[in-house]
């Protein structure tokens, strides 16, 4: 028998959620985790993770990603973009004989 009999809270992540939450966490526990709104899950990659014998969790990878957004659409003007993940911000440039209005950059978000 181990000396330990249960696990701390488990892990928080920016990117998860825990679908339940329990008093205590004895050895054996999984606990299951939801993607946060604008992220998406990673095929593949299991959301649950287990309160093992030594008392830690056991190792998760990233099972869920941040979403990727469509370029905006920018009338007389275009977009410079290094990257679409929710949260990035998107710079402009404009058409010739077009100047920039003083919103110069724009945040991907949910719903975008």
């Amino acid at each position: 028998m181990s000396k330990y009999c249960s696990c701390a809270p488990p892990p928080r992540f920016s990117f998860a959620e825990l679908v339940t939450s329990l008093d205590s966490y004895r050895i054996g526990t999984e606990v299951t985790y939801r993607c946060r709104p604008g992220f998406i899950r990673v095929g593949g990659k299991s959301p649950v993770i287990t309160c093992q014998d030594n008392s830690t969790w056991s190792q998760h990878s990233e099972f869920c990603v941040a979403k990727q957004c469509p370029a905006p659409d920018i009338p007389n003007g275009r977009p410079i973009v290094t990257d679409l993940r929710l949260g990035a911000r998107v710079n402009f440039t404009c058409s010739a004989g077009y100047v920039k209005s003083p919103v110069l950059t724009h945040q991907l978000s949910v719903g975008l």
